[in-house]
Parts: structure tokens; C-alpha cells; sequence
């Protein structure tokens, strides 16, 4: 045997134990801690290592352990000195060391030294299974205290769910618990007093770097690349490089599940265009969803942390902020529904106002505790304001019934009884219409007239057969314009079918022209010559007069040969709304 290594973090005991080896022919090196111990077995492996048992990060126990781990250094030989002999003699049982010499007077330590590499040397093995100059030594209890109090806090540190490590400035491994061990995979023994980034994937390793010299990092995420399924860890540092502490502190969380379940919860509220979020219990805001930008304008991580009713204009965020406290607190008290609905105004895009829908739900823990809210804000601004809209058009539409009602009652005083039923059913083809077309205040030109025509043709002219040219140019009319025109068109095709003995073909025309629209209704037996037709004028009480100057247009009326005859009236629309 010619090598050996001595490891104790007190170099006045180096130094003592060296010097009194040196007369025994061996190369001798020397160790501060049990980290330095390990890079010096790794870098020449020596025949006997001795090492104290306390000493900070890799204790002797520990670094005795991982020896015992690697096969390739099964033939050290191995040598405890510490005076924890005298204190916690049963500690004996733990340390796999072959010879454990109490810490004593360092001639009768040296002494016991010497002796057991004399029989390493001459190939015998060590008989001794108690501890060499425990008698020499007195016990002091304060040491059995300390034990016992490690012992304790090692046991606590092991039941912690997460894993926790120290490193070195290097990232060394100096201490680990046995969660961290388990998140890993791999045996404590084998990672103490190696390098952390040796056991995580390659592309990990500079975030691990920053993630320990960082002053004020943020948690990383790492997947281990191993067999079976995917495993990913979230690190935590708890305490990092400074002057007065050298090492870091990091804790280790395994978030697969975690994760796995909050990229599903993500990827259903994501699809969803409306704003998803959840608050704690004072509501300030801990999540906001994607669509933050088209309801609100903002990015989803620049409302975090921000309060819920910052989301409302200036003026209306009291009205919110009492509203939400209040819904908190029937939450808590369970006096309120599990969703209580409720609007807020809103600043949208380039501050334009809008107005939310929310739906106000208690965001509970597994055990069933209330930690916030969860809210689905819905964009309702487009909604309210078509809603508002068709409000406004509804009246309109009841106010321009009463008017034809009266309109209609009017015409009835003017004509006889046999007349009613169609100019009634006239305006009814309007309303008919009118409901078809969303916008409720126009109405699709040709397919009115040709419902009018029809029913002027049955009713006004006694069931003949006319066949109808139609040339329809106008696509919409308005509705205020819709019921004096289908009037005008019934009248017109009654008149008609009063004064023709023969059947005859109908045109129908409506058309714009210099601003005017112009309706055309005519019939003919063949070819009219309409230059030699006579012109006159409606009378002046009669109802296409009447109908005439509800228009504010004017009416011509051509009676030419062969029974020929025209009625034209030209008036300036309204502007029917889209």
C-alpha cells in the first residue's frame, strides 16, 4: 500500500496527521471536505482513505456511503477518526468503515493509526468491530444533542413531497433529501459529490446555471428524458450564491400532472372568444385568456396582478368593485348561487366603451376552499346595440301600423264596402314581407309587387288571367314607401280590370331616375299607340290621389286606343335603412 488519503475540514488536524504518517513511506493527500475527497479518489484512487465523520456538506458518513456504491473502489480500505465515538458509540453501527478510531489525544490517535495501516500493509484485515480508544476519550453530551437534533431535521427534510438540493458555485451536489432522489430516479449515493447537470438533459443545463447565480430568478421547468412517460420537474430557488452563504438552495416540484391539466384547462378556454379569468378573494386578477386582447385591448399578462374593476372605465369602477365584494361575500357565506351574472362596462380596444356579460363563479381548492373566482366575461356591446336597435325599429314598425291602419280606415270611408278586403290584404302582403328582412324597415322590391299584383289580378280584376311583365330595377323600398305603393298597384290593376272587356297583358316597372323613382303599371291588348293617348289627371278626392300625396309624387294616367291604359307615378324615396 502506498497512497493514502486524509480528509477532515480542520487543517491543524491535516497537518498533525500528516506529519506523524510521513516516517511510514506512503504518499500522503489531504482533503478539506468531502466533496474535495471525492474529486481526488476520481482523479487517482488511493489505497486507504481516512476521514473525521463531521464535517459540512458531505459528511465522513455520507462519502463512506458513495465509496460503497461504486464496485470500482471495492478494494479501499477505509479509516474513521472522530470524537463522536465517546457520545453516539451506536453511531459505530452506521458508518461502513473497516476500522473507527475514537478522536482522543492525538499521540494515542496517531498511535491507533499507525497500527491499523500496519496490518492493511502486511494483508491482514481488521478484527475490530468496536471503536479503537474509546476509553481514552470522555463524552460530552452537547455532541449526542446535536446528532439528535440533525437526525431530526434529516427526517423532517425526507418527508417533504418536494425534492430540495444544495450546490456548490460549481453545481455540486453537497446535500439532497430523498424526495429529490425519488424526482430523479437515481440513488442519493450516486449524486453526491457529482455534478447536478450530469444527471438532467443536456439542453437544461444553462437554465439550471442561471436559475442558481440568477439575483432574482424565476422558476424553470425541465423534462426528464427517460424511459416511460413524460416527467416534467419545476425548479424553485430557495436560496442563492452570496458573500456570506457560497452554496444555492433550489427545490424541486414534479408538475406533470399539473401541467398536463392546465394545458387542457388553457387549450378549452382559448377556444372560446370570450374573456376567461380567474381572481383571488380580492379580486385581483391571476389569469386572464387570450381574448384579453380583443375584449379589453391589452395583453393577457399586462392585466395580472391587476384588479378586476380596472378592467371598467374610471367612472364605473366603484358600481363594479361593490358588486364583485358582494358576490365574494355570499360566496363565502354560501348565501349566493353557485353563478351570479351580472355587466360591467368595459374599456375596449382604443379605450372605445364596451359591455361585458360576466358570469361569477367560486374557484375552489380540492378540499373544497373558496381561493377566488373564476369569471367568462362576453363581449355583449354588439349585441345590446343591434338589440337597442331592433327595440327602435319594433316601435317604429307599431308607430308606421298606425299610421296605415288609419290610412287604411281613411280609404274605406272613401270607397265602398267590396273594396276593404283587398287594400286590408295589400297592407297585410307589406307586413308579410316585412318580417322576412331582418332589418325590419325595408322591404325586397319585386317579391312585394309580385304578391300585390297577384292579388290585385284575383281580387281587382275577377280572377282573369293576365300575363305580368315585370321591370324591376329598385332593389329595396322602405317600408314607410311600401304600403301607399302596394295601394297605388292594387288600385291601379282594379281600375284596370273595371274598364277591360278582353284579357290583356300587364307591365309592372319600377325604376330610379335623376333621383325620382318611378312605378309604371299598364296594360294593353297588343301594341299601343301611346302618342295618341289621352291624359288625365286622378280626381282630386279619390283614393290614388290620396295615396298620391302620401308619396309626395305625382301621378299620370294615359287612356289610349284598343283599350289601352297606364298609370305612372314618380316620387322621391326615402333612404331605406340597410
Amino acid at each position: 500500500m502506498k497512497q493514502l488519503l486524509l480528509v477532515d475540514n480542520d487543517p491543524e488536524i491535516l497537518e498533525l496527521l500528516r506529519i506523524g504518517l510521513e516516517d511510514m513511506g506512503l504518499t500522503i493527500r489531504t482533503a478539506g471536505s468531502g466533496v474535495e475527497a471525492l474529486r481526488a479518489i476520481e482523479e487517482e484512487l488511493p489505497d486507504i482513505l481516512v476521514t473525521d465523520l463531521v464535517m459540512p456538506n458531505i459528511g465522513g458518513e455520507k462519502l463512506l456511503k458513495i465509496v460503497r456504491t461504486v464496485p470500482e473502489w471495492d478494494a479501499l480500505k477505509t479509516i474513521v477518526i472522530s470524537g463522536v465515538a465517546a457520545e453516539a458509540p451506536e453511531f459505530r453501527d452506521r458508518v461502513p468503515c473497516d476500522v473507527y478510531i475514537a478522536k482522543g489525544p492525538i499521540a494515542r490517535t496517531l498511535q491507533h493509526l499507525r497500527e491499523s495501516i500496519d496490518r492493511f500493509r502486511h494483508g491482514g484485515e481488521s478484527s475490530h468491530t468496536g471503536i479503537l480508544g474509546i476509553e481514552e476519550i470522555h463524552s460530552r453530551h452537547i455532541t449526542r444533542e446535536l446528532f439528535e437534533f440533525k437526525a431530526e431535521v434529516d427526517s423532517v427534510m425526507d418527508q417533504i413531497a418536494d425534492g430540495i438540493c444544495r450546490l456548490d458555485r460549481w453545481g455540486t451536489l453537497l446535500w439532497i433529501n430523498q424526495a429529490f432522489s425519488r424526482l430523479i430516479g437515481i440513488p442519493e449515493e450516486r449524486m453526491l459529490g457529482r455534478l447536478i447537470y450530469s444527471f438532467l438533459p443536456e439542453k437544461s443545463r444553462m437554465r439550471v446555471e442561471e436559475l442558481a447565480s440568477a439575483s432574482s430568478p424565476v422558476p424553470v421547468e425541465i423534462e426528464l428524458e427517460q424511459d416511460g412517460p413524460r416527467r416534467i420537474l419545476r425548479a424553485t430557488r430557495l436560496a442563492g450564491l452570496s458573500e456570506s452563504d457560497p452554496f444555492t438552495t433550489i427545490a424541486w416540484q414534479d408538475v406533470t400532472e399539473r401541467l398536463i391539466s392546465e394545458e387542457q384547462y388553457e387549450n378549452i378556454v382559448e377556444s372560446t372568444s370570450d374573456l376567461v379569468l380567474t381572481t383571488d378573494l380580492k379580486g385581483r386578477i391571476d389569469f386572464a385568456s387570450s381574448s384579453s386582447r380583443r375584449v379589453t385591448g391589452r395583453a393577457p399578462e399586462a392585466l395580472r396582478r391587476h384588479f378586476l374593476w380596472e378592467l371598467a372605465p374610471a367612472d364605473d369602477r366603484e358600481p363594479v368593485r361593490d358588486r364583485f365584494l358582494r358576490t365574494i361575500s355570499g360566496f363565502l357565506a354560501d348565501t349566493a348561487q353557485e353563478q351570479d351574472l351580472w355587466e360591467m362596462p368595459l374599456h375596449g380596444p382604443e379605450d372605445e366603451p364596451r359591455l361585458g356579460s360576466v358570469t361569477c363563479s367560486p374557484f375552489r381548492s380540492k378540499g373544497g376552499t373558496i381561493m377566488g373566482t373564476q369569471l367568462v366575461i362576453t363581449d355583449i356591446t354588439d349585441r345590446r346595440r343591434l338589440e337597442e336597435e331592433r327595440t327602435a325599429l319594433l316601435h317604429e314598425v307599431q308607430h308606421r301600423v298606425r299610421d296605415n291602419l288609419q290610412l287604411v280606415a281613411s280609404l274605406v270611408r272613401l270607397s265602398g264596402p267590396e273594396q276593404m278586403d283587398m287594400r286590408i290584404a295589400a297592407v297585410s302582403e307589406v307586413f308579410d314581407e316585412l318580417y322576412r328582412e331582418r332589418s325590419f324597415s325595408r322591404i325586397h322590391a319585386r317579391s312585394l309587387l309580385e304578391r300585390v299584383v297577384a292579388l290585385g289580378i284575383a281580387e281587382g280584376c275577377h280572377c282573369r288571367r293576365y300575363p305580368v311583365r315585370y321591370r324591376i330595377e329598385t332593389e329595396y323600398v322602405p317600408m314607410r314607401t311600401a304600403v301607399p305603393l302596394s295601394l297605388l298597384v292594387v288600385e291601379a290593376i282594379s281600375e284596370i280590370g273595371r274598364r277591360q272587356d278582353n284579357d290583356c297583358s300587364l307591365s309592372v316597372e319600377l325604376y330610379p331616375v335623376e333621383g325620382e323613382t318611378v312605378m309604371s303599371v299598364s296594360c294593353a291588348d297588343g301594341t299601343p299607340q301611346w302618342e295618341s293617348a289621352a291624359e288625365r289627371e286622378p280626381e282630386e278626392e279619390g283614393i290614388i290621389s290620396i295615396l298620391t300625396s302620401q308619396l309626395n309624387g305625382r301621378c299620370r294616367i294615359l287612356e289610349g286606343p284598343s283599350s289601352a291604359m297606364s298609370y305612372t307615378f314618380v316620387f322621391v324615396p326615402e333612404r331605406p335603412v340597410p
